[in-house]
């Protein structure tokens, strides 16, 4: 194991811009976009060090200096710097100007255009727009902000478009957490130059479209999206400089939502050939996600099932329902699966009920209770191969007569029946089991409601 050195605080100078002031406060929220570790994913805040009056003359936009500790340490010969000191105070030591955005000059609009560049400019505020003989081009606002158009490149940053602006954020961080809202949409053909010669084949480029979206500033509810190459983008633990297919995987979504006393995740993730075609899953979150004082910033959580469909690209289904949301055993209440062949199995641990409608379990019903076995209602009959079925009604009353069922009389002869069971069997033999008569059918009975009812009441937002 390598020896690493301690970790120590140093004092740097950074560039800002001032984005609020706390009302009631000293303190200035700075967006800080230069530092030893580049631009920060979110505001810091800071006090002022100058002469009284000068708080009047830093507004939101202001360009400022900064005085940010940061720790510094790592293994020995590869000590960097690591992050902001979140328990340090900073302080704004003053405003400045800042350069031009561009490392171009945009010159007067009446200008001459050269060989290299063509130019517009507004000749006060100095905003305009340049295009160079490379092909890029670049439109400059007041400020800081701007929109470059780039060809050439590597990786996520080919042929790129790239806008910065106050208000247009494509990227949104907060810093403390580590825990990004971002949105990228493009083509990877590699990681850098070395990578992209290797990478030759159509396939080996991928496309996507992923965002990161946290609902408040806690990681406690956050949805994320995936479409085109699979990689799916859980916040702080996916790496998206680089896009990778494990499986091919058109769309994916995953819900993360906390609702003490469960926390609750909803994936969803299409496209893969198979019986994972589409895959919707609902999972307890056992353990969420745990922070760590560097990138990527969090640990995978630790999930238990609760319910899981999967229907293949042949039209397979498997839904697993009612689970225990235990991670690792991932028992459930019920199984459905249907095979390529149209061969279904239904398992249900506390029992079967099949009938027309939410309360025809007394009307036409077939229920399979572990318990108790199998019970089968009808008002209409019930029949096999088209006969009807004597009940067990018909059985009491032949042991009712069992000791009288014939009366004496002398052999060879034949024996009637006792004349008294005669009536009654003639009689009941018609009668449907409802009213008291020995047979399963031949009844009109309360036909079913065949009513299927839904309790929740659903309405756009």
């Amino acid at each position: 194991m390598e020896e690493s050195t301690n970790l120590s605080l140093v004092p740097c100078v950074c560039s800002g811009k001032v984005t609020s002031k706390i009302e009631n406060n000293e303190t200035y929220e700075v967006q800080i976009y230069k530092s030893p570790i580049g631009e920060l994913n979110g505001p810091i805040y800071a006090t002022l060090i100058s002469q009284p009056g000068a708080e009047k003359n830093l507004k939101p936009g202001t360009y400022v200096k900064v005085l940010v500790m940061f720790t510094f340490g790592g293994p020995i010969g590869e000590a960097k710097f690591l992050d902001v000191h979140s328990n340090s105070a900073n302080h704004i030591l003053g405003s400045f100007v800042e350069r031009s955005v561009t490392n171009i000059d945009i010159d007067h609009p009446f200008s001459e255009m050269d060989d290299d560049r063509v130019r517009w400019a507004h000749p006060g505020s100095r905003a305009g727009m340049i295009a160079t003989k490379t092909g890029k081009v670049s439109l400059v606002g007041s400020g800081s902000i701007y929109s470059l158009l780039s060809p050439g490149g590597f990786g996520i940053n080919e042929n790129c478009h790239r806008t910065f602006a106050q208000n247009h954020q494509r990227h949104i961080a907060y810093n403390p957490k580590k825990y990004l809202s971002k949105e990228i949409f493009g083509m990877f053909s590699g990681k850098d130059s070395d990578d992209k010669a290797l990478l030759v084949s159509p396939k080996d480029h991928f496309i996507n479209l992923r965002r990161f979206i946290t609902q408040t500033k806690d990681i406690d509810n956050w949805i994320s999206t995936c479409e085109g190459a699979y990689a799916p983008y859980v916040g702080a633990n996916n790496d998206w400089d680089e896009v990778s297919a494990s499986k091919e995987v058109l769309f994916s979504k995953v819900i993360n939502h906390s609702n003490l006393p469960f926390d609750t995740r909803l994936t969803v993730e299409a496209g893969d050939p198979g019986d994972g075609f589409l895959n919707i899953r609902i999972d307890d979150v056992q353990f969420p996600e745990k922070y760590i004082p560097v990138d990527p910033g969090a640990t995978p959580a630790i999930l238990g099932n609760r319910f899981k469909l999967r229907i293949g690209d042949k039209g397979e289904l498997d839904i697993r329902a009612a689970g225990q949301g235990i991670a690792g055993a991932n028992l459930n209440g019920l199984h459905i699966s249907v095979d390529t062949s149209g061969m279904l199995k239904i398992h249900a641990a506390a029992g079967i009920e099949i009938s027309h409608g939410d309360i025809d379990g007394a009307t036409n019903s077939i229920t399979m209770d572990p318990a108790k076995g199998i019970d089968i209602k009808t008002a209409l009959g019930f029949r096999v191969n088209g006969k009807g079925l004597v009940n067990e009604q018909f059985f009491d009353w032949f042991n009712t007569w069992a000791t009288t069922w014939t009366p004496v009389v002398s052999p060879p002869g034949p024996a009637p029946m006792n004349p008294a069971a005669i009536v009654e069997l003639t009689a009941k033999r018609i009668i449907p089991d409802v009213t008291g008569g020995f047979m399963t059918a031949l009844s009109l009975g309360i036909p079913p409601t065949r009513i299927i009812a839904d309790a929740d009441l659903f309405t756009s937002v």
